[in-house]
């Protein structure tokens, strides 16, 4: 959970996680190394002053060529605090890049919601409103 740097491919090779091929060993090798070498980096948190919202949001259109689903990911901060984040391959195959990127959007803007309700039942009032960059 504190290491969104290897969700994505931790995602991709547990799609293959019950035929696995030789590439995909590699590929977990290659996760195990990245994270023996990077041990000591993880998220932290740190106080700040203004409790405003911020969701980055990036879709890549039809990226898979075995299926040509988009990947689509987002990932929400809380100040400078990075407090959720998610990286998904999307269900459908979308005709257009427009289409991939409302699907993302539309998740990102549920996480949104879901945090500003959260918010505010911990009384922890926004000064603006949450901005949204795609």
């Amino acid at each position: 959970m504190t290491r969104p740097d290897i969700s994505f491919a931790v995602n991709r090779v547990c799609q293959y996680m019950h035929s696995p091929t030789n590439i995909h060993w590699q590929a977990i090798k290659r996760i195990l190394r990245h994270l023996k070498g990077t041990a000591h980096h993880g998220l932290s948190l740190q106080p700040c002053p203004d409790y405003n919202l911020l969701c980055y949001i990036d879709v890549d259109w039809a990226s898979c060529p075995n299926d040509y689903c988009s990947s689509g990911a987002y990932c929400v901060f809380l100040g400078a605090n990075l407090v959720s984040w998610s990286s998904s391959k999307q269900r459908v195959v979308s005709r257009s890049s427009t289409k991939s990127e409302f699907r993302a959007l539309a998740c990102g803007v549920t996480e949104l919601s879901w945090l500003q309700f959260l918010l505010r039942d911990l009384c922890i009032h926004q000064l603006s409103a949450p901005l949204l960059l795609c």
